[in-house]
């Protein structure tokens, strides 16, 4: 089967990032940022998710740099960008230009990741540091005025973007999303989301047996999925 990686950086989409990749028909697995490369090897593809720490040395995050040398299609989202930026050479920085919230962003279309778009598109930002210097290899994709917004390497498949694809305020991020799976990735097969449900019920069955269980229940926002947990009839948003 066909699977896709995404690493944790701490951010408060990742599993927003999932669910969207299983949207799109493709398996996908959750792992620690610190995860070995060795561990990815039957994956065709990473995502490493955004973060709300910055790179520098007090609070970067500590990875498999390694990963990079898998030959696999690689996408770095927010602090996965910089990630990314920062280990080929770039330069990150925090007095460029910080942004929160909807944003228009100027996209070079003929980008493989940014096929079918239209050169003007509304992103969700948030973000405090930014790519300042694009890394060896790559090139400036998409610009938020004059920052840099997204990145790519056409030859060795690898893209950043700056906001964040996989929130609904991103109003084609499911289209750039489809665009690394299947034109970037090249993933040939459709995975049923019907089958992980009745995996996961079975599971939940075996583990659960007669006991009672706390159950949170995802509910769709503006801005990505939120969770709603119920007791004695009241709810907590």
């Amino acid at each position: 089967m066909e699977k896709l990686a995404i690493l944790d950086c701490g951010g408060q989409y990742t599993k927003v990032i999932d669910r969207r990749v299983r949207e799109l028909g493709v398996k996908s697995d959750i792992f620690p940022i610190n995860v070995r490369a060795e561990d990815l090897k039957d994956y065709k593809s990473v995502i490493l998710s955004g973060g709300p720490n910055n790179i520098g040395e007090a609070q970067r995050l500590n990875f498999d740099e390694k990963i990079f040398d898998l030959g696999i299609p690689v996408l770095g989202i927010c602090y996965g960008m910089q990630l990314m930026s920062d280990h080929f050479g770039g330069v990150v920085a925090s007095d460029v230009k910080k942004e929160y919230g909807q944003c228009e962003v100027t996209v070079d279309n003929s980008s493989t990741i940014f096929d079918g778009l239209e050169e003007k598109e509304q992103v969700l930002m948030s973000h405090g540091d930014t790519v300042k210097v694009c890394p060896e290899g790559f090139k400036v994709i998409a610009k938020s005025g004059d920052a840099i917004a997204a990145i790519g390497d056409e030859k060795r498949n690898m893209y950043g973007f700056q906001f964040h694809p996989e929130v609904d305020l991103t109003l084609k991020g499911m289209k750039m999303l489809e665009n690394f799976i299947r034109k970037v990735a090249k993933y040939q097969e459709v995975y049923a989301l019907e089958d992980r449900i009745e995996t996961s019920i079975k599971m939940i069955k075996e583990k659960v047996g007669n006991n009672k269980i706390i159950v949170l229940v995802s509910r769709r926002s503006r801005f990505s999925s939120n969770c709603c947990a119920f007791s004695k009839g009241t709810s907590c948003r």
